[in-house]
């Protein structure tokens, strides 16, 4: 059981002294007089596909990010020109062409030509970005598929894969929430 400190019930007042012993016996005094409300924990094999979505997260932050450095490569060379704007320039063939036409191994570049390195680096972490990105969504489709909760909420107009899982993992067991006042 995992208590909820930001209940009323665990609010400290004109308290003079506050030691772990306080609370400690405090704490067992409230979860023995049923005061002191549980915070919901999901079960494991929820947390960890929390976990998963999460990570997919961070992988697409990271990967704007690293699409950002090219964009600031490329403005810092006063080259904005040379670069599609919007998602034009993250397709394969975009990409491709930027390797061939401006990033260089940073080994073989000169101090001029360091930019075409930092390039060239940038464009390898994108590439690795976008393949974790690939393996992480195919093993969510593959989770997503098997779950009837996922699947439902996909007949919603406007709700996609990623939204789906989100709602998912979020809310975990919808009847942990108590119901509302009918309105009627």
């Amino acid at each position: 059981t995992v208590a909820n400190a930001n209940h009323e019930a665990w609010r400290w007042r004109r308290v003079k002294r506050k030691t772990d012993r306080d609370d400690a016996l405090k704490l067992a005094k409230l979860a023995l007089l049923e005061q002191l409300p549980a915070v919901h924990v999901p079960p494991p094999d929820a947390r960890q596909r929390r976990h998963l979505v999460l990570q997919r997260r961070s992988l697409v932050q990271r990967r704007t990010a690293c699409k950002n450095a090219v964009r600031s490569v490329f403005s810092q060379q006063g080259l904005t020109e040379l670069l599609p704007r919007g998602k034009r320039a993250w397709s394969q063939a975009a990409v491709a062409q930027l390797r061939r036409e401006h990033a260089r191994p940073l080994a073989e570049c000169g101090v001029g030509e360091l930019w075409r390195g930092r390039l060239a680096v940038e464009l390898d972490v994108l590439d690795a970005l976008d393949a974790q990105v690939r393996l992480v969504e195919a093993k969510l489709d593959e989770l997503a598929d098997a779950d009837p909760k996922v699947r439902l909420l996909r007949t919603v107009p406007g709700v996609g894969p990623r939204l789906a899982e989100a709602v998912v993992v979020s809310l975990d067991d919808p009847r942990r929430f108590r119901s509302g006042p009918r309105v009627g």
